[in-house]
């Protein structure tokens, strides 16, 4: 019981100290370039994976630097990869 309790207690620190990485891609009209963060983020234009599905919440959005809006920038073909769409069957 105490192996089992130990084992547990580690399995909780690792998941704990397991850091999460967030990229925030765009925040509103925010031009920033510090150490640990760049608005936009400086691979925005060329992710479809990012842009495809961000033009479907937020198509007219304009991406500071660049002028242009999500919409466009998903359609450029500086967008990389395909992005496949799944949607929920109702059972």
């Amino acid at each position: 019981v105490i192996v089992i309790v130990i084992v547990i207690a580690i399995a909780i620190a690792i998941a704990i100290a397991i850091a999460i990485d967030i990229d925030i891609v765009l925040w509103g009209n925010v031009v920033l370039q510090t150490p640990g963060l760049t608005l936009p983020h400086p691979e925005l234009m060329n992710r479809a994976f990012v842009l495809v599905p961000l033009a479907e919440i937020a198509g007219d959005a304009k991406v500071p630097v660049t002028g242009r809006t999500v919409s466009e920038l998903a359609s450029s073909p500086e967008a990389a990869g395909e992005v496949w769409k799944y949607e929920l069957l109702d059972h």
